[in-house]
């Protein structure tokens, strides 16, 4: 009897434990559920222990420049031409997060910092810092330096004689903006460039895609290692383009003289070329699309691969017109396909 009594105390001591690890688990669970859905983090720096929340700075003060620096390293960066007054407003869930600014020999520094501080966070919900900037359009700017360490940067409107973005983790968007000379260097991130004028512009992606709409240069060079190029309804008097192991990708682009460069990647071109137009490629292959007739053109394509003109594999892949319009396409191994147009165009 002794024994039945002990074994039935043993089994409802063992359902006892076993109800108590699956509450228990249940509200692990239940935390871990709402975390994720949530997000909150506390900050420990010198100034003590505390939650993290929203977090606002402006500065609407009647600042007089005709230059703008901004740097961050935590917050996204955009900046408009508006028809009000100036202002600059910075919004951030993160309490270590400063707005700091001066004028100096006319250029006004906007700097976003970031107070050494240990961070324990919890959730998964992204939160991201974002600093505005809005520019009254009676202002002319010099210059516009920007720094930007890991997050994206946009521009709208903006018209400056000088321009210099410099990214290294964030993507980079700039609409209806004109600058004289310009200088964007991206290490990984994408770039889209809509509606704009530049005299001379030098753009480095290192790894990303770079977009290019309606856009007007008088000099464009842009290089690259491991990202690709797409433009479309372009015109460039001068371009220059290369790539290590991207693609080139051209839609209705129109230029005066064009070197264009990729060693592993596709190359894939049609539009109006004028004047001497240098493609090479050393692997990959090559696709253009010329909307003039080849009697305008003398051409000399070079590869090892096929050469296809018109859709028809080519006897001739040299040929001297009496034309100021030349079109060479070099390759080590990649085919070559080019289609001009099928009738003169006046």
């Amino acid at each position: 009897m002794d024994n039945k009594e002990t074994t039935t105390l043993s089994t409802a001591k063992k359902w006892r434990i076993i109800a108590l690890f699956c509450f228990a688990l249940g509200v692990v669970l239940f935390i871990v559920g709402w975390l994720m859905g949530s997000n909150f983090m506390l900050y420990v720096d010198s100034t003590g222990v505390r939650f993290a929340n929203e977090h606002t700075a402006s500065i609407s003060s009647g600042l007089e420049f005709n230059s703008l620096n901004i740097s961050s390293n935590i917050a996204n960066i955009e900046l408009n031409v508006v028809d009000g007054p100036f202002s600059t407003d910075l919004f951030t869930h993160f309490n270590n997060v400063e707005l700091v600014y001066y004028v100096e020999r006319g250029t006004l520094f906007i700097n976003v910092e970031k107070r050494s501080s240990f961070i324990f966070r919890a959730g998964f919900t992204p939160l991201e810092s974002k600093v505005t900037v809005n520019i009254p359009s009676s202002i002319a700017l010099n210059r516009v330096t920007i720094n930007n360490t890991n997050d994206d940067t946009q521009l709208n409107g903006i018209t400056a004689d000088e321009l210099f973005i410099n990214s290294s983790n964030g993507n980079i968007s700039l609409t209806n903006t004109q600058a004289e000379i310009a200088q964007i260097i991206i290490v990984d991130g994408d770039a889209t460039l809509y509606n704009a004028i530049f005299e001379l512009i030098e753009f480095e992606i290192e790894n990303g895609i770079a977009e290019f709409e309606n856009n007007k240069f008088d000099v464009l060079t842009a290089s690259s290692r491991f990202g690709s190029f797409y433009f479309e309804n372009c015109h460039a008097e001068h371009f220059y383009v290369n790539t290590r192991y991207g693609n080139i990708t051209a839609q209705s682009l129109t230029t005066n003289r064009m070197e264009t460069i990729s060693v592993f990647g596709d190359i894939s071109l049609s539009g109006n070329f004028f004047g001497r137009t240098n493609i090479s490629n050393n692997r990959g292959n090559t696709t253009v699309y010329v909307d003039e007739h080849e009697t305008e053109f003398s051409f000399n394509f070079i590869t090892l691969g096929y050469v296809f003109i018109n859709s028809y594999q080519a006897d001739r892949t040299m040929v001297t017109n009496n034309t100021p319009h030349h079109l060479r396409i070099s390759s080590h191994s990649g085919n070559i396909n080019v289609n001009f147009a099928t009738q003169h165009i006046n």
